[in-house]
């Protein structure tokens, strides 16, 4: 697949807010995903280069998860402005423990994590609009 292809592709996630993005064509397969690299995790990377000489980035395999919004709505990190978060960067977290709370049509919805281990990043702001399937949370295994 053509670089100029790929960085259309990675535009029109910017664009859209796509988390992630998955294309085989006869040229090849390519998938894209939104996020950050945090310096803990660059030794995980791993690169390879195909015959066209474009480089990509993946990663090894490790025990994160991503906590991905169910719906679309407003994120908080508290029930209420005059409470602490619900979790912190580095606090451990057991499945069934509420993560966040996103607002949507009114409704206010628990988010949990899905399995034990620790919170590694927090990719939301308190008070930001979230999309489905967006990423809100990286949860390694303790």
């Amino acid at each position: 697949m053509k670089i100029d292809r790929i960085r259309a592709l990675a535009v029109l996630m910017g664009e859209t807010g796509l988390y992630e993005l998955c294309l085989e064509d006869e040229d090849g397969k390519v998938t894209l995903k939104r996020g950050t690299i945090k310096e803990e995790v660059a030794d995980k990377l791993v690169q390879h280069t195909s015959h066209t000489d474009v480089t990509v980035t993946s990663y090894k395999e490790t025990d994160s998860t991503a906590i991905l919004s169910p719906l679309v709505g407003i994120f908080y990190t508290s029930p209420s402005t005059d409470e602490p978060p619900f979790v912190s960067i580095g606090q451990s977290v057991k499945v069934g423990d509420v993560l966040c709370i996103i607002e949507a049509m009114k409704l206010m919805n628990e988010i949990v994590a899905e399995k034990d281990g620790v919170v590694t990043q927090i990719l939301v702001s308190n008070g930001q609009t979230v999309e489905y399937g967006q990423a809100l949370f990286t949860v390694d295994s303790d």
